[in-house]
């Protein structure tokens, strides 16, 4: 019996042996299990942050895709307007030819050229003219208004003497000198 006993000792020994290590198994698996469980709800927290930035991506997508289009239309818009105020514009050149083809036509013309000392007479009287209010503006603000007639020959002087009045004869030599050429 004594052999029995020690090979029930023995056993009960390596049961407890067993048991220890295997409880030491258990309590190191149930730590490694509380890390994985600590770690799965970091992920899930970790999931739902990056879950809540994908659906704002998305939405901003969207956002972005919607104004894409929206300036799609608007470049579409302004290149359409850009062409006909291109095409206004080469209207525009076009007539601007043709009137400085007219006005260059009309300087060229006898007639234009036949005029020139009634235009530079009609210039010499307005000149004089504007002098003449000058004038009597300032008589009026200096109290010289009986100075009148003296200022009037005196400004009608400057002004001929100033505009280097040519004679009709002169005039008529260079118009016959123009159409010569």
């Amino acid at each position: 019996m004594g052999s029995a006993v020690v090979r029930q000792e023995a056993w009960m020994d390596f049961l407890d042996r067993s048991i220890t290590q295997d409880l030491a198994v258990l309590a190191s698996v149930r730590r490694k299990l509380d890390a994985v469980g600590h770690l799965q709800e970091v992920m899930r927290k970790q999931y739902l942050g990056l879950q809540g930035k994908y659906d704002d991506a998305v939405a901003l997508n969207e956002r972005l895709l919607i104004g894409q289009a929206d300036l799609r239309k608007e470049i579409e818009r302004k290149t359409q307007a850009m062409a006909e105020l291109e095409g206004e514009l080469t209207s525009a050149r076009y007539a601007l030819q043709v009137r400085q083809q007219e006005i260059e036509r009309i300087y060229r013309s006898r007639s234009w050229r036949l005029t020139r000392p009634v235009r530079s007479i009609g210039r010499l009287l307005r000149s004089v003219r504007d002098r003449l209010k000058m004038d009597r503006r300032s008589q009026v603000a200096d109290g010289e208004s009986g100075k009148a007639v003296p200022a009037t020959l005196q400004s009608i002087d400057v002004v001929l003497k100033g505009k280097h009045v040519q004679s009709l004869a002169g005039i008529g030599r260079r118009l016959a000198r123009q159409d010569k050429a």
